[in-house]
């Protein structure tokens, strides 16, 4: 991640998918937070689904992201970069307040995740970022 080129990127969007996992399970946002953009729609969405959650006991258990592959493509702004990550998810389950399952999932199969990055002397800042799940 202390890279500006695409290796860097890859590096710091794989992070960053690792803090979503993170964030679900702990329910701990600062690192979230720090290498999100206000304006992206994505992250913000997140931070709202935990904060929510939270506020109503509910605590997940699973679900990690696993990253299969990576590909970097420079955007047409200095320092930016478009990841595309292919992701599979582990199985999850959401427990009430109680600690009684309310949901689970069996996880994913391979699912895209876009993120758009860029880097400053602050370090990687994630600008965009969306999923996409192949129907079938």
């Amino acid at each position: 991640m202390d890279r500006d080129d695409a290796e860097g990127a890859i590096a710091a969007a794989t992070y960053f998918i690792s803090l979503y996992t993170y964030a679900f399970a702990s329910g701990e946002l600062d690192a979230w937070k720090a290498m999100s953009d206000p304006g992206c729609v994505f992250c913000s969405g997140l931070v709202s689904d935990i904060q929510t959650a939270s506020d109503a006991g509910t605590r997940f258990t699973g679900g990690g992201l696993t990253v299969e592959s990576s590909v970097a493509i420079p955007a047409e702004a200095l320092n930016r970069f478009r990841i595309d990550l292919t992701v599979s998810q582990a199985p999850s389950e959401t427990l009430d307040r109680s600690g009684s399952v309310t949901a689970s999932s069996p996880g994913t199969g391979r699912a895209t995740v876009t993120a758009v990055l860029e880097h400053s002397s602050e370090g990687w800042l994630v600008r965009a970022a969306s999923t996409e799940v192949p129907q079938g």
